[in-house]
């Protein structure tokens, strides 16, 4: 009964992407919940708070706390005209799409690129704390060799991170789901276990510490407001990516409800997670000068803290914190789609053919236009045993004008004119 109506519901999903205009082609095995993980382990609470705690703190003290309440708020009103597209568009490519059905494709190809490269950028930072994170807990030396003696154990064990969440990426959106299920259930009850734990037995500070500020408006000769506004970049740069679930729309049943759910309910959590767990870190300091000294120094206090208060269970928890937030994100990979959509960052898993895992293959994302103008005029010479049947001009006219005119775009591209798209 379930499967007929799951059945049901991915058909009218199926009519829904045909009336944008997009051929249906990624297997829709996601559910609200896996939809919502894949959002909260993008915005990753326990990555982002511990790489970028150091930030709030050494330069607006303890009550920089207050920042993050604030930019919840706000993102949430971000969230709630992503939820409300998502709706609407729950297509792959989520911003892109977005903007290109609201705007012009103009804007949406603008988009396509500069999201696309925040995906880049971002994926890779997230990688590269992973080193940071090892070396303050196990004190590994990353400016060491690597094994293979090929470059240092810092650029070694970003890379082994991305080659694995990509290769995981790749294999297929059921085993993504699995492992990012697991990990983001796993996370969002160790954080809250453990900040309760902080907040129950290692309390050190006074909650009234949350109000004061450590002198670290002096920078700005006492004004505390710009400092302030600095220290917000600390919850800025870790909430943000919700509208990943969005993005895994046509993965998911039921998209137009429960991709706008997802978004959602990732920013509420994690702002409730966050929330609780900063207040834990912050007041288990025992001293409070000592930590802001060391965010200053570009340090990792949260490390500091739990290791000093926990000992070796703090580290433990840590390698295991470590191990369940940094599980597999969604990247951004560029690949070629129909003119329609032009060039723009999609996930990887749209290309064909799939595979038994519902996962298409690498080898599709590109196809030659010149081997496939080649090969459509030898087959017409052979099919009418004419060498003259089809000249190279008729050729190029029917992969250019042509093509443009079969797909309705004869007055955007096709031929190298002013005012039109580059043929490509």
């Amino acid at each position: 009964m379930t499967q007929s109506k799951n059945a049901e519901q991915a058909a009218r999903d199926d009519a829904h992407l045909r009336s944008l205009g997009i051929k249906p082609e990624l297997q829709r095995t996601l559910g609200f919940l896996s939809n919502f993980a894949v959002a909260f382990s993008y915005i990753s609470v326990s990555t982002g708070t511990y790489t970028l705690f150091a930030v709030g703190l050494g330069v607006g003290g303890p009550a920089f706390f207050w920042a993050w309440p604030i930019v919840i708020v706000g993102q949430l009103f971000v969230a709630l005209n992503f939820a409300e597209l998502a709706s609407h568009f729950p297509v792959a490519g989520s911003i892109y799409q977005w903007s290109k059905r609201l705007s012009h494709r103009t804007l949406g190809w603008f988009t396509g690129w500069i999201y696309f490269w925040a995906g880049v950028l971002t994926t890779t930072a997230v990688a590269i704390t992973v080193p940071l994170v090892l070396s303050s807990i196990m004190g590994i030396d990353l400016a060491s060799p690597d094994p293979t003696g090929l470059t240092t154990m810092s650029i070694f064990l970003t890379l082994v991170v991305l080659v694995s969440t990509t290769l995981i990426n790749a294999f297929g959106v059921r085993l993504l789901s699995l492992i990012n299920n697991i990990g983001v259930g796993a996370e969002i009850l160790a954080m809250l276990v453990f900040a309760l734990v902080l907040l129950i037995f290692f309390r050190n500070q006074p909650f009234d510490v949350l109000f004061q500020t450590a002198g670290t408006e002096a920078s700005t000769g006492g004004a505390f407001s710009p400092v302030f506004l600095v220290a917000m970049f600390m919850a800025l740069f870790v909430v943000y990516g919700f509208d990943t679930a969005g993005t895994f729309g046509e993965e998911t049943l039921d998209a137009g409800r429960q991709a706008p759910r997802g978004v959602l309910s990732a920013i509420l959590l994690s702002g409730v997670i966050g929330a609780i767990f900063l207040l834990g870190i912050i007041l288990s300091f025992k001293d409070m000068g000592a930590a802001i000294a060391e965010s200053q120094a570009f340090g990792l206090p949260i490390g500091t803290t739990i290791l000093e208060n926990m000992g070796d269970f703090g580290r433990v928890y840590l390698l295991a914190i470590l191990a369940l937030a940094f599980d597999p994100a969604p990247p951004a990979i560029l690949c070629i789609e129909e003119i329609d959509r032009g060039i723009h960052p999609r996930l990887l898993r749209h290309a064909q053919p799939v595979t038994e895992f519902g996962t298409p293959e690498l080898k599709a994302l590109l196809e030659d236009m010149f081997d496939t103008m080649k090969a459509a005029s030898l087959l017409q010479k052979v099919c009418h045993q004419d060498a003259a049947v089809i000249n190279p001009y008729d050729v190029l006219r029917m992969a250019t004008v042509g093509g443009a005119k079969a797909l309705g775009l004869s007055r955007e591209t096709g031929t190298l004119e002013a005012g039109k798209w580059a043929d490509l």
